[in-house]
């Protein structure tokens, strides 16, 4: 007589961590991902790697949770290219409505 067993063994675990798709992170001489910066660039940025498993790179050091990565940097000529234009809000003065075709009756 004989009993099959099916088990998993886990040896390390984490919940709640930083972490990305595997294939965000690249490689030269240290671990790098290519993350959105506020004012429209995408940089570099070099990370401390932790756990993978399940597809995801746990992130011990580098960008932070709700930091925008990008997956795919072929669209990256090089380290801090301008990807977007970012809005930049200003007042409008009476005076420049005023002197405009807009303004004038």
């Amino acid at each position: 007589m004989g009993s099959k067993v099916d088990l998993t063994v886990i040896t390390n675990e984490k919940a709640g961590v930083p972490s990305v798709p595997i294939e965000a992170v690249h490689y030269q001489k240290q671990p790098y991902i290519y993350k959105f910066t506020k004012k429209g660039y995408v940089d570099k940025h070099y990370i401390t790697k932790g756990l993978k498993a399940e597809g995801k790179q746990e992130i011990i050091k580098g960008p932070s949770v709700g930091d925008v990565i990008l997956l795919k940097p072929d669209v990256v000529v090089k380290n801090h290219s301008n990807f977007i234009t970012p809005i930049q809000f200003e007042e409008v003065k009476v005076a420049t409505y005023k002197n405009s075709p807009l303004g004038k009756k």
